[in-house]
């Protein structure tokens, strides 16, 4: 069996998509998971690089996150795919008295 074109690997990743997101509490965006795509096939890593990636994407969020009582939701960007931003943090809203 042959890697996965870039189309494939796109595929691929919006198919374990719902999952990623519901286990560690993340949005990850269309172009986040293009750049993902884009980097296995850059670096020459087929489908093994998919994982490989998006293990390294969540694992500080794995971490930090659990302990935050003030984050409502993470979202996964191109940006944090290339390394040049973290993930968006969106604050839970507090009760005004």
């Amino acid at each position: 069996v042959g890697e996965p074109t870039q189309e494939e690997a796109i595929e691929i990743l919006r198919g374990l998509r719902d999952k990623y997101e519901a286990h560690h509490k993340v949005k990850i965006t269309d172009e986040a998971i293009k750049r993902v795509a884009q980097l296995t096939i850059e670096r020459e890593t087929g489908a093994r690089g998919l994982r490989s990636i998006m293990e390294k994407l969540m694992m500080p969020l794995m971490y930090e996150i659990p302990s935050r009582d003030d984050v409502s939701e993470v979202i996964i960007t191109r940006e944090c795919v290339k390394g040049s931003s973290s993930p968006k943090l969106v604050l839970k809203e507090t009760e005004s008295e």
